[in-house]
């Protein structure tokens, strides 16, 4: 894995507000243990995770080496949405659940970097944006699986890959499969 060190120098400003460009690596500090888990996520998500899942990864790994390779931390913000914004948000999120945002989106939406949206969706909820999409998703799922509206119909309506992501999420959250508790 390479990344351009440009594009490495802008993340590392991004990360502490300014503060600092690319971090200084060393051999030692490559082989981590914590930041191997995070670039097995950030490889997992390229594999076959959404685009938001992805940039999510990425930016939890970037912030990860940042601190390995400085003596900065990483800018935490200090606060969660105001009501107003989270609002604004949280309408905008449900508007799209069928062709979910990417995280460069919601950073754009919410006039700040996508580091910043990612730390401040995740105090704000307990979840970064993938996995609350996610939830929300299969919430507005239940109530059309169990009406009987097609599978295939309500995994593309809500924005999952395919029927069979869909199933194998709504199984990990509900304990059965859609066609299954459509059963009874």
């Amino acid at each position: 894995m390479a990344f351009d060190p440009s594009w490495l120098d802008e993340a590392s400003r991004t990360l502490s507000d300014g503060r600092q460009g690319a971090p200084r690596l060393t051999t030692s500090s490559l082989r981590h243990p914590r930041l191997s888990q995070h670039l097995q996520r950030f490889h997992a998500a390229m594999l076959g995770g959404s685009r938001l899942a992805q940039e999510e990864a990425l930016w939890q790994a970037l912030a990860h080496l940042l601190e390995m390779g400085s003596t900065l931390r990483v800018s935490e913000p200090h606060r969660v949405f105001d009501q107003q914004t989270w609002q604004r948000l949280r309408d905008w999120l449900e508007n799209r659940l069928g062709d979910p945002p990417t995280l460069e989106e919601i950073a754009a939406f919410c006039a700040m970097s996508p580091w910043q949206a990612l730390r401040r969706f995740r105090q704000h909820t307990g979840l970064p944006p993938h996995q609350w999409l996610t939830q929300l998703r299969l919430q507005r799922a239940l109530p059309l699986v169990l009406a009987g509206e097609p599978l295939s119909e309500v995994a593309l309506r809500l924005g999952f890959y395919d029927q069979a992501h869909f199933s194998r999420l709504f199984r990990r959250t509900y304990g059965l499969p859609p066609a299954r508790l459509r059963q009874g």
